[in-house]
C-alpha cells in the first residue's frame, strides 16, 4: 500500500504546500500518494520517485501555476498526476526527463508554452485530459494519449518526433495553429480522433515516419487534412476528411496504404500525390472537390483501386505524373479523367457517367491506356486526344455522348481495339489536324452526324470495323490519309474517293495508313496517271537497289510534266508525289511549293533570274510545282522575253540541283508541248509527260457523292441517276467536265435546298441533310 501525504492550505497536521510534501516523499521507500485539498498552489514542483499527486475533491479543484520560462512539474521516476489543473505562462507545464509520467483527468493550460514534454527514453500517458493553448511533445519518448481534448495550440497540438512513438485514440483536436498531430521521424497510431480548424495538416507524417490512422474524422481545416511526406509510410483507413483545402496529400516519396476513406467537399483536391509520392488507395470515395478529385503531378505514381468520384470539376488529373487506376467510377464532373504534360496513366474497369468530357489527354508526350472502360452520357465528348498525346483504348464503350464520341486533334494518336461508339449526337469519331486514328474491330452506330469524320491532314487506319446506322457513315476529306480493310460500311462512298461504299467492303488498296501510294490509288478516276506515277516510282526504287548493290545507277530524271485540262487533280497528285519521294528518301521533306508565272517573272531586265533563283531556293528539299507553266513561253506584250529568261534559269537550276528539288510543270496538253520547245535542254530535264484525262460521267457523280458525305449531306435515291444526266448534257454541249464543275454543282444544290426549305419554320434534321433531284441546277442555270 502506498503511504499517503496530505496537502491543505488550512488543515492541521497537513503540508501547507505540495513542494513540502514532495520533499518528504523523496525520503520514503515505495509508492507515495500526495492528496491535495482544493486551492491554488503557485510555484514549481520537482517530483521524483514513485509518486501520485491527486486532487482530493476531483478534477478542477486544485491548480498548480507558474509563469515565465519555468517548469510547473519536473518529473522523473514513476509519476502520476490525477485531477489537477496545471498552468504555465510561457514555460512547460509537465516535463518528463526520466521514467514515466501519467496525467489522468487533468487540465493543462499552456498559454503558448509546452503542456507536456517527454524526452528520449521516457514514456508519457495522457488520459481524459483537457489541454489548452499548448502542445504535447514526445521527443524520442513513447506516449499513450487517449480520450483527451486539445484546443487552440499555438504550435502542433501533439508532436511525436525524433524516434518517438505514440498511440493516440479517442481525442478531439481543434484550432491548432500548425498541425493537429505531427509525426516526424517517429511512429504513431491515431484512432477514432476528431480534428478540426488546424492551420496546417491536421495529421502530418514526415521524415521517414510511420503512421496508422484508423476511423478518424478531419473537418473544416485551413489546408491539408492528412499529409504524408519525405518517404513516410503507414496506413490510413476508415477515415473521413471534409472541408479541407486538400484531403490527403502524399509528397516527397511518401507511400501510405489508404483504405476505405471518404474525402468530401475539399476546396481544391480530394487527394494529391506529387513530387515522387507513391501510395496505394483502395475502396475510397471523393465527392464535391472544388478543383480535382484525385490529382497526380511532379512524378507522383500511386496505385488506385475501387475509387468513386462524384460531383466536382475534374475527377482524376495527371499532370506530369503516373498512375494505375482499377475499378474507377466517376460521375458528374466537367472532365472525368485528364492527362497532360508527359503523364502516363493506365485505367482499367472504368465507369464514367454524366461528365462533360469522359477522358482527355493532351500535350507533351502524354500516354494513356484505357481498358474495359464505359463512358455514358458525356455532354461534350467521350474521349478526346490532342497535342502529342498517345492513347490506347481496349474494350471501350462510349454511349450517348451528346456531341462527339471520340475526338483526336493536333498530332494526337488514338488506338482503339474492340470498342463501340453508339448514339453520339453530332459525330462518332472526329479527327482534325494531323491526328492519327487506328481502329480494330470498332463499331460506330447511331450517330446523328458522321460515324467517322476526317479533316485536314488526319490519318485513319481501320481494320474489321463496322459503321452503321449513322446519319453519314464516313466523311473524310481528300487531304486525309486513310485505309479501310475488311470493314462494313453501310452507306455512302468514302469522301476522298475510295471505291468501297457497300457492306462487307475491303478497302482497296491494302496499304498502311499514311502511305502516299495508297492514297494515290484511292483518288477517284485517273487510272493512267496512277500507272505512270507507279512506273516512275518503280524506276526510282530500281535505281536505289542497283546503287545498294554497287552497280551504276541508270540515268533518271525525277522531274515531271503534268498535262491536261484544269480540275483533274494535278495539284493533288503533285503533293502525293512529293510525299512518295520523301518516303523513298529521295527528298528531305516532300513539301510542295506551288507557283505561277507571276512568282518567277520580274518587272525589269535581270530581275527574273533573281526571282526564279529565290523561288527555287525556297523549294529545296521538296517539289517545285509550276502551274500553267506554258505562260512562261508565250510572247505577248511587255516583258514577253522575261518568261523565257525564267525558263533558261530553270533549266540550269534543275541540272545543278537535281538531287535537291523535283520540278513539276503543269498545263494544257497542246500548250505544254510549246513550252517544252522553249529551250533546247528543257525536254531532256523531264523524265516523262503524264496526261491527266477528263473525268467520266460516273466519276463526276462519285465526286459529288463524296463531297456531300463530307459535308454531312445525304443524296436521295434517284439523285445519282439525275446527276449522270446532268453531266452527260454538259458533255454534249462541250462544257467543263472536271472536279471543279462537280463541286460547283454541289454548291448549287445546297443553294436550291435552302430555297426549297425556306418556307419551313423548323425543318427536321433529315430534311436539313437530304438533297433531292429538284435541287440539281438545271443545265440552262434556271
Amino acid at each position: 500500500m502506498p503511504s499517503t501525504l496530505h496537502v491543505s492550505p488550512t488543515a492541521r497536521r497537513a503540508f501547507g504546500t505540495i513542494s513540502a510534501a514532495l520533499e518528504v516523499a523523496a525520503t520514503r521507500r515505495g509508492p507515495v500518494r500526495v492528496v491535495v485539498d482544493p486551492g491554488v498552489y503557485p510555484g514549481s514542483l520537482v517530483v521524483r520517485g514513485e509518486v501520485e499527486i491527486v486532487a482530493a475533491q476531483g478534477p478542477g479543484t486544485v491548480e498548480i501555476a507558474t509563469s515565465g520560462a519555468v517548469v510547473t512539474a519536473d518529473c522523473a521516476g514513476e509519476v502520476r498526476l490525477t485531477g489537477l489543473t496545471l498552468v504555465t505562462r510561457g514555460g512547460t507545464a509537465v516535463f518528463c526527463g526520466g521514467g514515466s509520467v501519467a496525467l489522468t483527468d487533468c487540465r493543462v493550460l499552456g498559454q503558448g508554452g509546452v503542456c507536456v514534454d517527454a524526452r528520449p527514453g521516457t514514456s508519457v500517458a495522457v488520459r481524459g485530459c483537457e489541454v489548452h493553448a499548448g502542445r504535447v511533445v514526445c521527443q524520442g519518448a513513447s506516449g499513450t494519449i487517449t480520450d483527451s481534448s486539445f484546443t487552440d495550440a499555438a504550435d502542433n497540438a501533439i508532436a511525436v518526433i525524433e524516434g518517438g512513438s505514440a498511440r493516440i485514440s479517442g481525442c478531439t483536436i481543434a484550432n491548432a495553429s500548425l498541425h493537429g498531430i505531427r509525426v516526424s521521424g517517429a511512429s504513431a497510431s491515431v484512432e477514432n480522433c476528431d480534428l478540426t480548424g488546424t492551420g496546417r495538416d491536421a495529421i502530418a507524417a514526415d521524415a521517414h515516419a510511420t503512421v496508422s490512422i484508423v476511423d478518424c474524422t478531419v473537418h473544416d481545416v485551413h489546408t491539408v487534412g492528412i499529409g504524408v511526406a519525405e518517404q513516410s509510410t503507414g496506413t490510413i483507413s476508415g477515415t473521413t476528411v471534409t472541408g479541407a483545402e486538400d484531403g490527403i496529400v502524399v509528397t516527397s516519396g511518401g507511400s501510405p496504404t489508404v483504405t476505405g476513406c471518404a474525402l468530401a467537399d475539399c476546396r481544391d483536391a480530394g487527394v494529391i500525390v506529387r513530387d515522387r509520392g507513391l501510395g496505394r488507395f483502395t475502396g475510397c470515395s471523393i465527392t464535391g472537390s472544388g478543383n480535382v478529385g484525385f490529382f497526380v503531378t511532379g512524378n507522383g505514381a500511386p496505385t488506385v483501386e475501387d475509387l468513386r468520384i462524384g460531383s466536382g470539376n475534374v475527377g482524376v488529373a495527371l499532370l506530369g505524373g503516373r498512375g494505375r487506376f482499377t475499378g474507377l467510377a466517376v460521375t458528374d464532373q466537367t472532365i472525368a479523367l485528364r492527362l497532360k504534360d508527359r503523364s502516363a496513366g493506365r485505367f482499367e474497369r472504368i465507369r464514367i457517367e454524366r461528365c462533360d468530357v469522359g477522358f482527355e489527354a493532351e500535350e507533351n508526350e502524354t500516354t494513356g491506356e484505357l481498358r474495359d472502360a464505359r463512358i455514358t452520357g458525356a455532354r461534350l465528348c467521350g474521349i478526346s486526344v490532342a497535342g502529342n498525346a498517345r492513347v490506347t483504348v481496349d474494350r471501350g464503350v462510349v454511349d450517348g455522348a451528346l456531341a462527339v464520341g471520340m475526338a483526336v486533334n493536333g498530332a494526337g494518336r488514338l488506338t482503339a481495339t474492340d470498342c463501340e461508339v453508339t448514339g453520339a449526337g453530332t459525330g462518332g469519331v472526329v479527327l482534325l489536324g494531323n491526328a492519327a486514328f487506328l481502329a480494330t474491330r470498332l463499331t460506330v452506330s447511331g450517330s446523328g452526324g458522321a460515324g467517322l469524320a476526317g479533316k485536314e491532314s488526319a490519318r485513319v487506319d481501320c481494320t474489321d470495323c463496322t459503321f452503321s446506322g449513322n446519319a453519314i457513315d464516313l466523311s473524310i476529306e481528300e487531304t486525309c490519309v486513310e485505309r479501310f480493310a475488311g470493314c462494313t460500311i453501310e452507306s455512302g462512298p468514302v469522301e476522298n474517293g475510295t471505291e468501297e461504299s457497300t457492306k462487307d467492303s475491303a478497302a482497296p488498296p491494302n496499304g498502311p495508313a499514311g502511305d502516299p501510294l495508297t492514297e494515290l490509288d484511292r483518288l477517284i478516276g485517273l487510272a493512267p496517271v496512277k500507272k505512270q506515277v507507279r512506273t516512275q516510282v518503280n524506276m526510282i526504287k530500281l535505281a536505289q537497289q542497283r546503287q545498294a548493290a554497287g552497280l551504276p545507277m541508270p540515268p533518271l530524271s525525277r522531274h515531271l510534266v503534268f498535262s491536261g485540262p484544269p480540275g483533274t487533280g494535278k495539284t493533288t497528285v503533285a503533293r502525293l508525289y512529293g510525299q512518295i519521294l520523301e518516303s523513298l528518301g529521295v527528298l528531305a521533306t516532300g513539301t510542295v511549293r506551288e507557283v505561277a508565272r507571276s512568282h518567277l517573272v520580274g518587272q525589269f531586265l535581270g530581275s527574273t533570274a533573281q526571282k526564279t533563283r529565290e523561288v527555287f531556293e525556297s523549294a529545296k528539299g521538296g517539289v517545285l510545282f509550276i502551274d500553267e507553266a506554258y505562260t512562261l513561253a508565250r510572247k505577248f506584250g511587255v516583258n514577253s522575253d522575261f518568261g523565257q529568261e525564267a525558263i533558261d534559269e530553270l533549266v540550269k537550276l534543275m541540272e545543278d540541283h537535281r538531287d535537291e528539288v523535283v520540278v513539276i510543270v503543269a498545263g494544257y496538253t497542246g500548250e505544254m508541248e510549246t513550252f517544252l520547245e522553249a529551250n533546247p535542254g528543257l525536254r531532256s530535264r523531264f523524265s516523262r509527260v503524264i496526261e491527266f484525262p477528263a473525268y467520266s460521267t460516273e466519276e463526276l457523280v462519285r465526286i459529288v457523292e463524296a463531297t456531300a458525305a463530307k459535308d454531312h449531306y445525304r443524296l436521295d435515291a434517284d439523285v445519282p441517276a439525275r446527276l449522270a444526266e446532268h453531266f452527260a448534257h454538259h458533255e454534249r454541249d462541250g462544257e467543263p467536265r472536271n472536279a471543279r464543275d462537280a463541286r460547283s454543282l454541289f454548291e448549287g444544290m445546297i443553294e436550291n435546298q435552302a430555297e426549297r426549305l425556306s418556307e419551313s419554320d423548323a425543318p427536321s434534321v433529315d430534311q436539313l441533310m437530304l438533297l433531292v433531284a429538284e435541287d440539281i441546277p438545271r443545265p440552262d442555270g434556271a
